[in-house]
């Protein structure tokens, strides 16, 4: 069995269709099964724009009937961006899934996640997706975007396993263009290994990372952008990887093998095709030499500490009280975060509500009334 897993797609609604071109078809064609992070809903006249941070995402409707033709067989949902036009729109987009024939996976119905089955010859795979919870929705609605929660995925990986031969899990995680994982995340991608996944797969960072063999079973860190109407100043956005996993059974269980494709999109057109010469060679060097750095806890800290140190202005912004508003006042806000909300015995307490389990908890459900319930 070949399964085909590709990273982050988005077509604007006010896009026409870009082209899959260069030999990415075939490939899809050829695979058992193809993969993609569908980041964010299709467009609907009546989708609301969710109170969120960050911009609203829907999609130009007739992606979903190009990806099928090229030989794309289920879409994940689970993002950051699915739910940014309500559940109108999401359930909208579930539908249109459905009429053209393509599976759904990476979100709950009824508390329960959908899996995506894949079957052939005597091998039976489930694929599971789950996203970090960022504005994907409540968690209480009839459906609801699958969120990564170690608990909830040793219990699918578990009740999975008693029907099928094989899990591979993904998720939609990591900090947006970090090229390695942050060690939390390694450890728990480890972890999913550990406790019965045959494959782990992550996206959502808008860039590619390395990946390392855990126990046997492949982790892949970073599969980038597959295609993404958006303009980038980092041209690793316009680069992305397929990841082809192919599975064979054995007395002792299922063995993963992959082949990795490099994929480049044209900047202007949008136009995604398999990356040659050079570039392919470049790109493959540094998803190896982003391997290399993993292999070491030392070096995969130091690297993290690094990329933190770069976006700490990004944080500081984000404890600004004014940073939707005019330049005078965006300047003030960070005058009253450096002074003030970052005085010694408040960065104290600010820790402390972030890094524990019951205090973060509270903040959440306090913050989450104040948003949707006005107060």
């Amino acid at each position: 069995m070949k399964i085909i897993l590709g990273g982050d797609y988005y077509v604007s609604n006010t896009n026409d269709i870009p082209l899959i071109s260069g030999g990415i078809d075939s490939i899809f064609l050829n695979a058992d099964s193809t993969i993609l992070n569908y980041e964010g809903p299709i467009f609907t006249s009546d989708g609301l724009k969710n109170q969120k941070t960050g911009p609203n995402l829907s999609q130009n409707p007739d992606s979903i009937s190009y990806l099928r033709d090229r030989g794309v067989t289920a879409l994940s949902v689970a993002n950051n961006h699915f739910y940014d036009y309500g559940f109108s729109a999401l359930k909208s987009t579930l539908d249109h899934l459905e009429v053209n024939n393509i599976s759904s996976l990476g979100y709950k119905e009824e508390r329960k996640s959908k899996e995506f089955v894949i079957e052939k010859g005597n091998i039976k795979l489930a694929v599971l997706a789950y996203a970090e919870e960022e504005w994907c929705g409540s968690a209480g609605a009839d459906i609801s975007i699958s969120l990564i929660d170690d608990i909830d995925i040793l219990k699918d990986i578990s009740r999975c396993k008693n029907e099928v031969d094989g899990v591979v899990i993904i998720l939609h995680a990591n900090n947006e263009y970090n090229s390695l994982p942050s060690p939390k995340l390694m450890k728990k991608c480890r972890f999913y290994i550990e406790e019965g996944a045959c494959a782990v797969v992550v996206h959502h960072a808008h860039v590619i990372s390395g990946f390392e063999i855990w126990e046997n079973y492949p982790i892949f860190y970073g599969l980038g952008n597959f295609q993404f109407t958006m303009k980038s100043a980092n041209p690793d956005w316009y680069e992305g990887l397929l990841l082809q996993l192919e599975f064979k059974k054995l007395s002792g269980g299922l063995e993963v093998d992959f082949s990795l494709y490099p994929t480049v999109v044209d900047q202007t057109s949008y136009d995604v095709s398999l990356a040659e010469g050079e570039q392919k060679y470049q790109i493959i060097n540094q998803i190896h030499n982003n391997a290399l750095l993993m292999s070491s806890e030392k070096s995969l800290d130091a690297s993290y500490h690094q990329f933190l140190q770069s976006k700490e202005y990004m944080y500081y912004e984000m404890l600004n009280p004014f940073y939707e508003k005019n330049k005078l006042m965006r300047l003030i806000g960070r005058f009253i975060v450096k002074l003030i909300l970052l005085d010694g015995v408040f960065k104290k307490m600010l820790l402390n509500v972030l890094r524990c389990y019951s205090h973060r908890n509270a903040m959440i459900e306090i913050m989450q009334r104040l948003i949707y319930m006005g107060k």
